[in-house]
């Protein structure tokens, strides 16, 4: 008989065991990929740890200066809400706009629960909070949902010589309407797994609440027709060079604070989004994948094993690739979902300090590669502010989607194009075709220093779609050039793993028979040939709102007996092929 392990909350990457208990006939595993997760304590919770020690062991720490973690350090904080101008990490305030509401200042009303650890403002270090609970008065007065939970998450982690520092941040907001709940409230513990190991788990809640206190709780909902989310909040300066999430139309901008902090505000529309699940029998995945379900000690615990992986997470379009198969191709369910989250820098300190003098890891984090030391001089800027040597309000860019699930790094500036990759299923729920969106925003000079375009030099961008689903298609652009940012926007695309190509060109419109791309994923008889589409828009548009519909015609391809039909607004046949 399964059982479900609510106090496992396992991701991939935590893997520093060879160790591998056998999986049981009755083992299976219930695989998860959402946006995110109500009731799980890990995920809901501001908690230090030692961070994995040898052997895999793991130990709570009661704050920042306990002895535990004098030497290695991990800590995971919900930043509290701002209460001066100047502090640093917090959230200083919300606004939410609807087609009912033009002004949708809104206004505090607690934070949830007491401090699980108290600051240390001497090093900018916060309290560790929980979710913080905003009302919007003219959203309520228009009859509308008007309730509103943020969670800004930053995670903290030591580093020999460097020290303390910030590694990553997500932000959240997530519309609610108060209830009851029976459930216990979470909690995170320490926890002896039966290899004798001592780790940290956490206990589950109600997974129908985005938070709960004695009670009382706070249930998802949507949000209100036509909303607009602009969300303020403090963060260390060098979080801030790449953002990505779900979220689409954005308009984003970081001021400095202090040499160390940055005020970043981010103002967009919410997008829906699709999570998938599936029960999968430990018979049916590879030892390799079954693996990745262990605790950091190496622990496979048997019978029903919970797996459950943020969908904008590092790793998450790999773990999604690996499960594709099982989730037939449909969503368990879509929700509205306003989030994003940065890029971790990570890359820049696992490089070396020898990375700190050149721009290897540069490259890792921006996704510019070697054009990273032509157009990004702030990058010297960012480093200096990883080790504490100076200062930046640099951000090079967003880039957000409604997929599944998608790359967690910048596009990469590849053969002249920026690639962006991009996975989910093909169909809602419903059964109806899942739509969707993608959104760039980016810096306007290293948009035209990477393809050596003068300063005050004119525009035009084009957009193309490569999948190896022959339904994929593009129904509209968008693209403005302000000077200070370009904003592109693919909307009408459908899946399952299309990579979304940016060409910028100088002049007029960027002409799509010039910037043809070529097949990424070849011909097979038992799979549709890859199909291409372009659309391509100018700076010449008359306002944003304007789009330009893609034109698109269809050949008969044959080669021996088997016909495929290409569709595109170019269409040429594969390799091997021949036009009928």
């Amino acid at each position: 008989m399964q059982k479900k392990l609510p106090t496992f909350v396992l991701t991939i990457g935590l893997i520093f065991s060879n160790l591998l208990t056998p999986a049981s006939a009755s083992t299976a595993f219930n695989v998860n990929i959402a946006d995110h997760f109500n009731g799980i304590a890990q995920e809901n919770l501001s908690y230090i740890t030692t961070g994995i020690l040898p052997g895999g062991a793991e130990l709570l720490c009661s704050g920042w200066n306990d002895p535990k973690c004098s030497n290695s350090l991990t800590a995971y904080v919900i930043l509290p809400n701002c209460e001066s101008a100047n502090e640093a990490n917090c959230v200083e305030g919300l606004s939410v706009k609807s087609a009912k509401v033009s002004e949708g200042n809104a206004k505090w009303i607690k934070t949830i629960k007491s401090q699980a650890f108290p600051a240390d403002t001497s090093k900018e270090l916060p309290a560790g909070s929980n979710w913080s609970l905003f009302e919007v008065p003219a959203l309520a007065a228009a009859g509308e949902v008007s309730k509103f939970a943020v969670r800004v998450k930053v995670k903290f982690q030591k580093f020999p010589v460097v020290g303390l520092k910030s590694m990553d941040f997500s932000a959240t907001v997530v519309p609610y309407v108060e209830g009851t709940t029976s459930s216990r409230d979470m909690e995170v513990y320490e926890w002896v797994n039966p290899l004798g190991v001592k780790t940290v788990s956490g206990s589950s809640g109600d997974s129908k609440c985005v938070w709960s206190a004695n009670g009382i709780c706070g249930k998802e909902t949507t949000f209100p027709k036509d909303a607009r989310v602009k969300l303020t909040i403090h963060l260390g300066n060098y979080l801030t060079s790449w953002l990505h999430g779900r979220l689409t139309e954005p308009t984003v901008e970081t001021t400095a604070i202090t040499t160390t902090q940055n005020r970043l505000v981010v103002d967009a529309a919410p997008v829906t989004t699709p999570s998938a699940s599936a029960l999968i029998s430990a018979a049916d995945v590879s030892a390799e994948i079954s693996s990745r379900f262990k605790d950091p000690s190496g622990y496979l615990p048997p019978d029903e094993i919970s797996m459950m992986t943020g969908a904008s997470e590092d790793g998450a379009l790999g773990t999604f690739l690996n499960f594709e198969k099982f989730f037939a191709n449909k969503a368990t369910s879509i929700a509205d979902t306003w989030s994003f989250r940065s890029i971790n820098p990570s890359s820049l300190l696992n490089a070396g300090f020898a990375g700190f003098g050149g721009f290897a890891s540069a490259s890792d984090s921006t996704g510019l590669g070697l054009a990273a030391t032509k157009c990004l001089p702030q990058a010297s800027s960012i480093f200096g502010a990883v080790t504490g040597a100076n200062s930046t309000a640099a951000l090079i860019g967003m880039v957000t989607t409604n997929s599944l699930t998608y790359e967690s790094g910048p596009p990469k500036f590849e053969d002249g194009f920026l690639n962006y990759k991009v996975a989910g299923v093909h169909s809602n729920p419903d059964g109806s075709d899942f739509i969707g969106k993608y959104d760039l925003v980016m810096d306007g000079a290293i948009a035209r220093c990477l393809y050596g375009f003068g300063a005050k030099a004119t525009v035009s961008a084009s957009v193309s779609i490569v999948s190896s689903d022959s339904g994929s298609r593009v129904q509209s652009t968008f693209f403005k050039d302000d000077g200070k940012w370009i904003r592109l926007g693919a909307y009408g695309f459908t899946f399952s793993s299309p990579t979304l190509k940016i060409k910028l060109a100088q002049g007029g419109a960027a002409d799509p028979a010039k910037v043809a791309v070529k097949e990424e994923v070849p011909p097979v008889p038992e799979k549709p040939a890859p199909k291409e589409e372009v659309a391509a828009t100018t700076t010449k548009a008359a306002a944003p709102a304007e789009v330009k519909k893609v034109i698109t015609k269809s050949i008969s391809c044959v080669k021996g007996k088997v016909t495929r039909k290409i569709s595109g607004t170019n269409p040429i046949c594969p390799a091997g092929f021949k036009k009928k």
